[in-house]
């Protein structure tokens, strides 16, 4: 009889899915930041239409939850820097998607149709 053990898979996997799945969800944030200008006046309409056409927010929630359930299975791997990396960019995702979904909920009830 064999009685070595099996090693324990390596998740690494898990841990790079996570980065990138952090680092696609995070792509809309320096995008929206980017069309803002602070100078002239921005319209409810204007907004709406900024905040639903780079991305739509559900898509951005979606693929941080897909992003940070990955990086926390990948957290016991051998690389954990790829997967820490990872979980922050989704909640960072998640919380900015949150608050696009919000801002263009309300942009859709201000303006009038």
């Amino acid at each position: 009889m064999d009685n070595t053990q099996q090693p324990k898979p390596d998740r690494k996997r898990f841990a790079i899915a996570s980065f990138v799945f952090g680092i696609v969800s995070s792509i809309p944030i320096p995008a929206v930041l980017f069309f803002f200008d602070p100078i002239k006046p921005v319209s409810a309409e204007m907004l709406r239409v900024l905040f639903s056409t780079i991305y739509s927010p559900i898509l951005i929630m979606i693929v941080g939850l897909i992003g940070l359930i990955l990086g926390i299975m990948g957290l016991k791997s051998t690389k954990r820097i790829f997967s820490v990396i990872g979980v922050t960019l989704c909640i960072i995702s998640l919380l900015s998607g949150s608050f696009l979904l919000i801002i263009n909920i309300f942009a859709s009830m201000v303006s009038p149709h």
